[in-house]
């Protein structure tokens, strides 16, 4: 048997890894009606959570404590797919799995040049791929949450991921469902002395 709940899962990478591409598939393959798609950048957009300009990484710095206040609702409902290319700012137990997507170098530049990002800004995101600064970030950020890294250079491999990760969900759910039955049989055995 498996346990109701369902895990949230944070999607994190490098800009142009393919994150909201992934996780709206994910959100597909696990079903709509128990899974929703929360695109940070979007969603901070779309509901006035952010400060100033930064000029030098042409990008706007989010609200992160009002931020975090909306979103602590959405999370507490379970099956929140969240995809931001940061993750050390997220409490650690909102996540029982993260996934850390990687895209070759040559791949980002080639998507990130196509979304319009400045040759600075592709450079500056293309180092961090080099650098692990993403991977690293999600390995200290959530020492007790499952993590897969998953490649998302092509189509097959995104098909591989949500598959790679729906069984993750799975595991998840199945091992959350162990550990209720056993809290279930030690609070019975106390009720019974």
């Amino acid at each position: 048997m498996v346990s109701s709940r369902r895990p949230n899962i944070l999607v994190t990478g490098t800009p142009g890894s393919g994150k909201t591409s992934l996780s709206r598939r994910i959100v597909e393959r696990l079903g709509a009606d128990d899974y929703s798609h929360v695109e940070l950048s979007a969603y901070v957009r779309e509901n006035g959570m952010t400060l100033e300009y930064d000029e030098h990484f042409d990008t706007y710095e989010i609200d992160e404590d009002r931020t975090l206040d909306a979103l602590e609702p959405v999370q507490a409902r379970g099956g929140m797919v969240m995809d931001h290319h940061s993750s050390d700012w997220f409490p650690e137990r909102w996540f029982a799995l993260v996934v850390v997507l990687h895209a070759a170098t040559e791949v980002l530049w080639d998507r990130l040049s196509a979304r319009g990002y400045s040759a600075h800004k592709v450079r500056e995101n293309v180092q961090c791929e080099i650098l692990n600064v993403v991977r690293d970030e999600a390995f200290e950020s959530y020492p007790n949450a499952v993590i897969l890294e998953l490649q998302s250079d092509t189509e097959a491999q995104q098909n591989e991921a949500v598959d790679a990760i729906a069984r993750a969900v799975e595991q998840i759910t199945r091992h959350e469902y162990e550990e209720d039955g056993q809290e279930q049989e030690e609070e019975e055995k106390r009720s019974v002395c």
